[in-house]
């Protein structure tokens, strides 16, 4: 019987921070739902308010404040030219990094490594939640590319003041983003 309490606190020691780690970064998924939603009003509100106006520096540069880009001023961009790189492709990349320290902690069965490394992704989501629902900015690849990620659909929806509608709805809203994170955008319109 001792051996076999030792083996499920084991497993426990190994699930909770796992666990831990997934839920800071479904929080922080629905935190950058919020984001969204924000940043999506504001936006309308901007192509409202100014329309088609640009901005032009003293030097004449046209910056960012075509509501058609709606991003910030990227230098490096700028000097390396923009180039379209697929999301799943970036996505990707960034996904390997994680799978293969997962399979070496897992095969050295370094549960102290694996601990700190979830406390730290923990904070890291958390963090990077908070950060985009506290500070609402221009999406990095701008304005046009955003509406075209989110799609026709995802656009009605986070416009829909019957889905989220945080000034009139606070707690439905948040339920409806919740919904929105779990079934997705079709089966929540």
């Amino acid at each position: 019987a001792t051996g076999g309490a030792f083996y499920g606190w084991y497993l426990v020691k190994w699930i909770v921070p796992g666990l831990s780690f997934f839920m800071s970064f479904m929080i922080q998924n629905y935190f950058l739902h919020i984001a969204t939603y924000f940043y999506v009003q504001w936006m309308y509100r901007l192509e409202h308010s100014i329309g088609k106006a640009t901005e032009a520096t003293y030097t004449g540069e046209t910056l960012s404040s075509q509501i058609g880009q709606g991003s910030l001023h990227d230098i490096t961009a700028a000097t390396l030219g923009y180039h379209d790189i697929p999301t799943y492709a970036i996505d990707g990349i960034s996904m390997s990094i994680p799978v293969c320290w997962l399979m070496m902690v897992v095969y050295y069965l370094n549960l102290h490594l694996f601990t700190k490394c979830c406390l730290c992704g923990t904070l890291l989501a958390l963090g990077k939640g908070a950060l985009s629902v506290l500070t609402i900015v221009p999406d990095s690849i701008g304005w046009s590319a955003c509406k075209a990620r989110l799609g026709p659909e995802g656009l009605a929806w986070f416009q829909d003041p019957h889905n989220v509608n945080f000034q009139e709805h606070p707690a439905r809203s948040m339920m409806d983003l919740l919904r929105m994170q779990v079934f997705g955008i079709s089966t929540t319109a």
